[in-house]
């Protein structure tokens, strides 16, 4: 499974700044690697206020590796390929929504029209899903394959 693939369609649905983006995009393609603010900023030419700003919520949302010093730097969590599914043996679901593969322990489920379970990787796609059930019904039941192709979202 490509993790950037996963990765890019989570941004896409979930970040709303490019700065969120940039920064996320950046940390997950790289996860040996520690950053600080500036270097993110620069490199991905976003202002450094708003790479600050995103690395504290992914820091306080367990996403990032905080190390003190100074600059302060920041890593990708290794905790997150799991709770993503995208870690070894990355078995998992598809959300409907967005296309990204969810854990079978993930929070967020809701039944679908025949009762079935359907696993969502956030509240806010379950919420899209229960609003719109029909938007989604023509994509097609969940995966539960680690062999699935993830190059497109489900459904296109």
């Amino acid at each position: 499974m490509n993790r950037y693939d996963v990765g890019s369609r989570f941004a896409r649905v979930h970040l709303s700044t490019r700065a969120e983006r940039a920064a996320y995009l950046l940390l997950m393609s790289d996860r040996n690697r520690s950053w600080t603010a500036e270097e993110i900023a620069r490199l991905k030419h976003v202002q450094q206020r708003d790479v600050e700003r995103a690395l504290v919520g992914f820091s306080s949302a367990g996403l990032v590796e905080v190390y003190d010093g100074e600059p302060v730097r920041y890593r990708w969590s290794a905790d997150i390929d799991s709770l993503l599914g995208c870690g070894e043996g990355g078995a998992g679901h598809i959300d409907p929504v967005c296309g990204m593969r969810v854990s079978a322990d993930s929070p967020y489920v809701t039944a679908d029209a025949e009762g079935n379970n359907v696993w969502f990787c956030s509240g806010l796609c379950r919420a899209a899903f229960v609003g719109f059930p029909s938007s989604f019904a023509s994509r097609g039941p969940q995966e539960n394959s680690a062999s699935m192709s993830l190059h497109k979202p489900a459904g296109k």
